[in-house]
C-alpha cells in the first residue's frame, strides 16, 4: 500500500518538476519559467566519469558550487562511462553505480544548474557490452537497443522528479561516425583491455539510416515516461562532404549549402525536439562548400538555425570553443571566442555550452588545452559566457 502511495505521489509532482525545468513549445522555441528562453552554459563532460574511476573523487561538488557562483545555468555531462568495461560496472552493481550518478544529479539541483544528460556517448561502448557490432543501433530488436532502452527508461524513471534534469540528449557526435568511404576499417577503437574486441569488420561501419532509427526509439523509450523534457541527438555539425558520402560512399565533392541543410534534417528525425550542432575553429579553416572557400561562425550558424526553424525547433551549439591547440596565443583564443560568442547571439542561437569546465581525469593530456576553471589561465572564458548571457537576457 505504501509503495502505491509512493508511486501516485510520484505522478502527481511530476509537472510541478517539469514546470521548472525547460520544454518547447509549438512555435519550436525553448519555454523556461513561461518563457522564451536562450543561455549559454558548459560541457562537464566528466564529471561522472571521474567517480566511475574513482568513487573517492567527488570533486564534481565543487564543480558545481562554482557554476553557480559564476552564473552559469547548465552543464552538459556524459551520463554512460566512455570504455565498455566501465558500463559493466552498471551491469554488476547497479545500485553503487546509481548511487553515484545520484550524488551528481543532486549536487546539480542544490546549485540551481540544470543538466543536459548525454546517455550513450560513445557510439561503440554500448554494441562492444552486449556483443554486437556497431550497425545493430540500426535493428531495433538487437541487443544494443534493448540496453538502450533499459538504461534510458531507468535513468527517466529515477529522476523524472528532478528539476535539475533540462534535457535529454541521446550521444555524442554520431552523424560523424556515419558513411564514411573507409567504413569498414576505419571504425572504432580495439582495445580489449577496456573491453572493445579486438578486432573489427565491415558490420561496425555506421550509416545514417542506423542512426535514425536509433533515435526514433530512443524517443519512444524516454515517452512512455516523460512527455515533457526536450530530446536532443548529441549531433555535431555536418562534414564537409556530407551528403556526398551519405550518397555515394566517397569525398566526392563538397557539400553546397542547401545540402549541408539537407545532411543535418537528415540525422534529426521529426519526433527529436531540438537540433543539435557542434562547432570549433576548424569549421571555419577547412575548405566549405568550394574547394579554398572557408565560411565563417556566423553564415554556418545561421545556416543551420534557418533549417531549424524550417523544422519548427530550437537549435543547440551542444559543444563550442577554442584552445591553445587549435591557435597560438591567449589573444587569438580570446578573439575567437568573442566571435563564437557574437555568433550565437546574432543568429539567434537558442542554447550553447562551452567545452570543457573542470577536466578532472588527468588521463587524457589532450583536455589540458581545453580545460575551463574559475583559477586558471582560461577563467576568463566563465566571465566572457556571463557577459553573453546578459545580453541574451537583454
Amino acid at each position: 500500500m505504501r509503495t502505491l502511495f509512493y508511486c501516485a505521489l510520484l505522478l502527481l509532482t511530476l509537472p510541478t518538476a517539469w514546470a521548472q525545468t525547460l520544454t518547447v513549445n509549438s512555435q519550436g522555441q525553448i519555454i523556461k519559467d513561461g518563457k522564451p528562453y536562450r543561455a549559454i552554459g558548459v560541457n562537464y563532460v566528466d564529471a561522472f566519469w571521474r567517480v566511475i574511476q574513482n568513487p573517492e573523487d567527488t570533486s564534481y561538488q565543487q564543480g558545481f558550487v562554482d557554476l553557480q557562483s559564476e552564473g552559469i545555468p547548465f552543464a552538459r555531462i556524459a551520463a554512460i562511462p566512455f570504455w565498455p568495461i566501465k558500463i559493466h560496472q552498471y551491469l554488476s552493481d547497479p545500485e553503487t553505480y546509481l548511487k553515484q550518478l545520484d550524488d551528481i544529479v543532486k549536487a546539480a539541483e542544490d546549485n540551481n544548474v540544470g543538466l543536459v544528460m548525454s546517455l550513450f556517448w560513445a557510439d561503440f561502448a554500448v554494441p562492444d557490452t552486449v556483443g554486437e557490432p556497431r550497425n545493430q543501433w540500426g535493428n531495433p530488436d538487437s541487443q544494443t537497443i534493448a540496453f538502450m532502452r533499459e538504461y534510458t527508461q531507468t535513468l527517466v524513471k529515477r529522476y523524472g522528479n528532478s528539476p535539475a534534469i533540462w534535457i535529454w540528449e541521446f550521444g555524442n557526435e554520431y552523424n560523424l561516425g556515419c558513411n564514411l568511404p573507409n567504413g569498414a576499417t576505419h571504425t572504432s577503437p580495439k582495445v580489449p583491455k577496456l573491453g572493445t574486441p579486438d578486432s573489427r569488420d565491415e558490420n561496425d561501419a555506421l550509416f545514417t539510416e542506423d542512426i535514425q532509427i536509433a533515435f526514433v526509439e530512443f524517443v519512444k523509450a524516454i515517452r512512455e515516461i516523460d512527455t515533457q523534457r526536450p530530446i536532443t541527438t548529441g549531433n555535431s555539425m555536418p562534414r564537409p562532404h556530407a551528403e556526398s558520402m551519405r550518397k555515394t560512399l566517397t569525398w566526392s565533392k563538397l557539400d553546397t549549402r542547401s545540402e549541408l541543410q539537407a545532411s543535418l534534417k537528415q540525422a534529426t528525425p521529426s519526433s527529436i525536439d531540438i537540433v543539435s550542432v557542434h562547432m570549433y575553429p576548424h569549421h571555419r579553416t577547412e575548405n566549405r562548400f568550394l574547394k579554398g572557400e572557408h565560411s565563417s561562425y556566423v553564415e554556418m550558424l545561421s545556416l543551420c538555425k534557418a533549417t531549424s526553424r524550417r523544422m519548427n525547433k530550437p537549435l543547440f551549439l551542444g559543444e563550442f570553443g577554442t584552445s591553445q591547440k587549435s591557435l597560438d596565443s591567449k589573444k587569438s583564443i580570446a578573439k575567437d571566442l568573442d566571435a563564437l560568442l557574437n555568433a550565437i547571439i546574432a543568429t539567434e542561437t537558442d542554447l550553447a555550452a562551452i567545452w570543457n569546465f573542470d577536466w578532472g581525469m588527468s588521463n587524457n593530456k589532450t583536455q589540458a588545452y581545453h580545460t575551463i576553471t574559475r583559477n586558471n589561465e582560461r577563467g576568463y572564458m566563465l566571465e566572457k559566457i556571463r557577459n553573453a548571457n546578459l545580453r541574451l537576457r537583454h
